[in-house]
């Protein structure tokens, strides 16, 4: 089983509340796969880094642009 299909799985078995915000949204695989992204970043401040000339950057910042 792949991994999406074990967080699609998991999201049929889960309460309907839990895949719902405060306010009544519905929490998307995107919401979901930002937020894990953010927390292993947070985690893991070494992976937040980008590639600038021939050096490594660094970012203090978490910031995911989604197109």
């Amino acid at each position: 089983m792949t991994h999406c299909a074990q967080v699609r799985r998991a999201r049929s078995c889960a309460s309907p509340s839990i895949w719902r915000s405060a306010d009544g949204v519905d929490v998307s695989y995107n919401d979901l796969l930002l937020r894990v992204l953010s927390r292993v970043l947070a985690e893991h401040p070494a992976l937040n880094a980008s590639l600038q000339g021939d050096e490594i950057r660094l970012w203090q910042r978490i910031d995911i642009g989604v197109a």
